[in-house]
């Protein structure tokens, strides 16, 4: 058997497509700002020893001499800072956890505040281009500090309890496709390969561990997956690359700030999955044909009419391809267990009395067997009314009509042989009818023999 690639051929041409899938989850927000206090400082760095936080403070930040400007100080539970704060950014915590950093002017909105970008022009000032109408501060000025949450730490935060398809539902209003089903039709595309190979259940779980660096993948196999199945032991190996190809071509990129890779699983579980069922059906002839498309049916038709109730019994194999939850299925199979036997005699075959019993099991009719009975029908009929009528007038005027009473008898004589011939169609219909009705039953069960 030729070896399944799988299927997902789809993957390589949608590596042209996208390299990373931009999404806008909001960062940086007002919830991602936060002013940087005295309990921000590490206990550890040389910043903690310059600050202050009595009540001669603010008296103290002022007056220090340029090269041993104190750093910090607490008022009114506010934390002011001066420029040199702005020089030693690791140590703050946040920032030294990589939770949080210094803010540049591009993205200080209208904050008032020290951030990093600012330009030294002599005379102890600073100069921050455009921010404000007097775009110069003393480097003593008391000002907050504002800091911003990392990409890193957004999304930390952001993607808790979430996976790769809720990241995608709730940062964007695009439809960028559903992979799942685009697998689901590549596997039915592939339905021929399948159907020799997955005799077995088939069952593996993918799950993609992005990173900001690349990505992972763990996987499971259900016990179908066995060494000596080259065709499964094949596309275990040939899925797991698809699925790596899918993954370097679908991460999530942040297209806020600096096209951050975002951390987040997606997983996949791949299914294909083998049910039968036993079915029953007594439409015989508005669903036969559907169930079992075969000529050999139609050979039966030729000469027979099957009834319309005829019971049969079979069993039907779907194989479903399952991505996800999402379902199609991939091949169908149909195996005849049984076809009830017709009855011997039905209550059609009072027909008979006509010579048309077979009728109702034969495309055509055999013309003698109607014309015999008929006929013998009809002597009768006419023997019996023509005795009946002459009978009458023989008695109304014996002595006058005595013919009538020899019309009357041979009338009468004619009614043994007509009722004969009569009883011979009648006879022969329902033993032609019941011979053909065992002979479908031969055939119908050769359909089960030999489907």
């Amino acid at each position: 058997m030729k070896r399944i690639h799988l299927l997902f051929a789809f993957l390589g041409t949608m590596s042209a497509w996208s390299q990373g899938i931009k999404i806008n989850c909001g960062y940086p927000n007002e919830s991602c700002y936060r002013k940087l206090t005295i309990e921000d400082i590490d206990k550890s760095s040389t910043l903690i020893n310059s600050t202050f936080t009595g009540n001669d403070a603010y008296t103290k930040f002022k007056d220090q001499g340029l090269w041993n400007q104190a750093a910090a100080y607490l008022a009114n539970k506010e934390t002011y800072f001066n420029y040199f704060a702005t020089l030693v950014p690791n140590a703050f915590i946040p920032i030294k956890n990589r939770e949080y950093r210094m803010l540049a002017q591009k993205d200080y909105d209208s904050r008032m505040g020290w951030y990093t970008d600012g330009k030294l022009i002599g005379n102890n000032q600073i100069e921050f281009d455009g921010l404000y109408a007097e775009p110069r501060s003393f480097l003593d000025d008391n000002l907050p500090i504002y800091v911003v949450k990392t990409e890193q730490q957004f999304y930390r935060e952001f993607c808790q309890g979430k996976t790769y398809d809720d990241l995608l539902k709730s940062c964007t209003k695009e439809k960028l496709g559903d992979v799942e089903e685009i697998i689901l039709n590549e596997l039915y595309n592939k339905r021929d390969a399948f159907k020799a190979t997955f005799k077995d259940n088939f069952e593996a779980t993918f799950k993609v561990h992005f990173s900001d660096a690349g990505h992972t993948i763990d996987s499971t196999y259900g016990n179908s997956i066995r060494t000596d199945n080259q065709e499964l032991y094949r596309l275990k190996n040939d899925v797991y690359q698809s699925i790596d190809t899918w993954a370097k071509t679908h991460y999530l990129i942040s297209n806020s700030v600096s096209n951050y890779r975002i951390p987040i699983d997606k997983e996949f579980t791949i299914q294909i999955i083998n049910d039968t069922t036993f079915q029953r059906n007594n439409k015989f002839a508005k669903n036969f044909h559907l169930t079992f498309p075969d000529n050999n049916i139609n050979t039966i038709k030729q000469r027979f009419k099957i009834p319309y109730d005829v019971k049969y019994h079979f069993y039907e194999s779907m194989c479903y391809a399952s991505v996800n939850g999402f379902s199609q299925k991939i091949d169908s199979t149909r195996k005849l267990d049984s076809i009830e036997s017709l009855h011997t005699f039905d209550l059609k075959d009072c027909k008979a009395i006509v010579g048309l019993a077979h009728t109702s099991i034969l495309q055509k009719r055999k013309k003698i067997i109607p014309a015999m009975t008929i006929t013998g029908f009809a002597l009768v009929g006419v023997a019996l009314m023509v005795r009946h009528i002459a009978y009458n007038q023989y008695l109304k005027m014996p002595q006058d009509r005595p013919n009538a009473y020899t019309t009357a008898n041979i009338a009468h004589k004619l009614i043994f042989p007509g009722a004969g011939l009569w009883a011979a169609g009648i006879t022969w219909d329902l033993v032609y009818t019941r011979n053909n009705r065992i002979q479908l039953n031969r055939q119908l069960q050769n359909l089960v023999k030999n489907p």
